[in-house]
This record gives structure tokens, C-alpha cells and sequence, in this order.
């Protein structure tokens, strides 16, 4: 039997011969893509993350230590680099994106374990070249559908209250996780539709760190037939009296300990033209992104999950190769952040390990 690996990638080559707009990076795996998606939209929009370590030769890369990955402080460990993690926990492969150099992208594989059924490798390198942000854009809308097509299902609208989501694990803290948080439908704010939210992440993330995202854009979103208007915009929260103190604390953090990510600001977006019939999103309202509300999912993690919620709704698991944990683990983009379990509700009773009580 092939692995899902074998599967999705076998699928995303066949469309690939046909001339399909869906591309990935050679050589690197469909999985770990689609996580740096958001990631390279932002770079390659031209943000800039607060978190993030920048030198002026944004072609310098740090030596790759293995220690580092047991490491809390590690974000701040690796400049011009975004360290993301794969979604399969158990190969904890971990990489990092950032600019290098005018116009161009790199991505390095810093650590795996020998489980990666990609087989990545410490030091491994990817460029990219060309129109990144299209490709990924497009590799980003495209990807639930492969999926789901690799697995023998279809896409759809799908019924989320199926599905339930809990904390396992919190490897650092972060604004968004508690230990034994669960989630139910609504996973993000005002009930905003997951599918959408999905598709226009990429642009939310690189509209928080000063990308450049149009005014207005068309998305097609999976569960409609017809593409949606979709407005982003960023309102500051910043009082003007406190500025200038904020403004040199961040400097000091940032020069002696850790990039300081000040969020002083809210991310609203607007859907406008005609809603299609079915859609509970109303035309005209600005709902709110998750911004710190420990009630929802981080935003971040709900599009590294999507995916994996999808093939959840239909009772079907990647199993992830050597995984010897009971459930189904999704860990956040964070290498040291959270680790989430996938619940079919109707699977765990109340009291199991995995997800409790809902």
C-alpha cells in the first residue's frame, strides 16, 4: 500500500503533466510547502515580521546546530529566516524561509529526524525564483482539493461541528494557547467561514506585517461556485501618547533579547458583491481576526490544520510514519509552540486523554 505521501505527491505530479496552474518546489515535499505558503506570500509581498531577526546581507545564514532545536529561543537563534515545522510531528523536520537577495526566496531544511518519508536532510536548500507569490497563492487554493483527491474524496462544504480540536501539548507558550483548551465549531471569530478564511490567509498574514495586498481581490473559495470579493485592512490599536516608549522598548528587545512582535493593531476583513445562496457570510460586514482570543484557534494554526480538518470530516487520518502516538497530532507552524489533536467527536468519549469533555 502506498504512503500518503506517495499518494498526494503521485496526484500533484499527474495534474502537473496535464499543464495544471498547481506547482510545487522539486525536490521539496507538498506537505512542507504548504505550510511556508503563507510565508513566502508575505516575503515575496515584501513584509516584514516582527519576530523575525533581519541583517542587512540578507544572504547570510546562520551554521546549523543540531542543539538548537530543543531550544525555546530558537526563533531568535536563525536571522533572514522564518523557521516553520512540517505537519507529520513525528519526523520533526524543521525549516527556515526568508529573503536572499533581490527578488529571491530560500528555504533550508535546519533539522530532521530519519522517520521524514521525503527523506529531507539537514542543509538542504531550496531558491525560488521567478513569480513566488502567485505560485504559492495558487499551490495554497489548490492543496485542500489535492488532498482530498489523493484520499479518494471529494471536497466539500463539509460539517465542522463534526469535528472537534484540543491542545495536546504546549511546547512554549504563546497569546493564543492554554493547556487543555478545546475547540468546537466556530474555530475563528464571528462564525467567519473556514473555507474562506483558508484561501485568503496568506493575505491576512502578509497584510499584519506591512505586505503589499491590494485594496480589494477576488478569491475562489472552495465551498462556492463563484469567485468572492474579499477586502483586507488593518486598523491601528496604538495610543499615540504611549508611542514613543513602546517604540523604545521594542528596539531594546530586539537589540539584547528577542524580536519584540507588538500587536497593536486589529486585521478586519470584508466580503463585498453578492454573497452566493447558502453562504451564512453577510456582504458588506467586517469580521475580525483572531488576534489573541483564547476561545478561538490561532489564526496560524487554523490554516496549517485546514487540510486535516477536511479529511477529518470524512472520518480519514494521514498516518503518519513513525507515529506512536495515540490520536491524530497536528503540531502549529511553530517548532516550539503547540500541539493540537484532531477529534472526531463521536470517537472519544468524555474523559479520554485526547480530547475530554466537549
Amino acid at each position: 500500500m502506498r504512503s500518503y505521501l506517495e499518494q498526494l505527491t503521485s496526484h500533484i505530479d499527474g495534474l502537473s503533466t496535464a499543464g495544471s496552474q498547481v506547482e510545487i518546489v522539486p525536490g521539496l515535499c507538498p506537505l512542507l510547502y504548504y505550510s511556508l505558503v503563507p510565508y513566502i506570500v508575505s516575503i515575496a509581498d515584501g513584509a516584514q515580521f516582527g519576530w523575525m531577526r533581519y541583517t542587512a546581507d540578507t544572504q547570510f545564514r546562520r551554521k546549523i546546530l543540531k542543539c538548537d532545536f530543543s531550544r525555546k529561543d530558537v526563533n531568535r537563534l536563525y536571522p533572514n529566516e522564518i523557521i516553520v515545522r512540517c505537519p507529520n510531528h513525528a519526523s520533526k523536520v524543521v525549516c527556515g524561509v526568508g529573503p536572499y537577495g533581490d527578488g529571491v526566496i530560500k528555504v533550508r531544511i535546519l533539522d530532521a529526524e530519519s522517520s521524514c518519508p521525503k527523506s529531507h536532510k539537514p542543509g538542504e536548500e531550496f531558491l525560488l525564483l521567478g513569480d513566488q507569490a502567485h505560485r504559492a497563492r495558487n499551490f495554497n487554493r489548490s492543496f485542500p482539493r489535492l488532498v482530498c483527491d489523493a484520499f479518494g474524496l471529494k471536497e466539500s462544504r463539509g460539517d465542522n461541528s463534526k469535528i472537534g480540536v484540543s491542545i495536546e501539548d504546549i511546547i512554549f507558550p504563546c497569546r493564543y494557547s492554554r493547556a487543555g483548551q478545546k475547540y468546537t465549531w466556530p474555530f475563528s471569530p464571528d462564525g467567519f467561514c473556514l473555507h474562506l478564511f483558508q484561501a485568503i490567509y496568506p493575505e491576512v498574514l502578509s497584510c499584519m506585517y506591512g505586505g503589499r495586498v491590494p485594496e480589494r481581490f477576488e478569491v475562489p473559495c472552495h465551498c462556492q461556485s463563484t469567485p468572492l470579493g474579499v477586502s483586507i485592512k488593518k486598523v491601528s490599536k496604538r495610543r499615540p501618547v504611549f508611542s514613543p516608549v513602546l517604540d523604545i522598548a521594542e528596539g531594546v528587545f530586539e537589540r539584547f533579547f528577542y524580536p519584540f512582535d507588538r500587536i497593536d493593531y486589529d486585521i478586519n476583513v470584508k466580503i463585498d458583491g453578492k454573497i452566493p445562496g447558502g453562504c451564512a457570510i453577510a456582504s458588506g460586514r467586517e469580521y475580525a481576526v483572531n488576534m489573541g482570543d483564547q476561545r478561538f484557534i490561532c489564526p496560524s494554526a487554523l490554516h496549517f490544520l485546514y487540510p486535516y480538518l477536511l479529511l477529518a470530516e470524512r472520518d480519514t487520518y494521514i498516518e503518519w510514519s513513525g507515529d506512536s502516538t495515540p490520536g491524530h497530532t497536528i503540531p502549529c507552524p511553530d517548532c516550539v509552540g503547540t500541539l493540537y489533536a484532531i477529534c472526531p467527536r463521536s470517537e472519544y468519549p468524555t474523559g479520554s486523554r485526547l480530547c475530554g469533555s466537549w
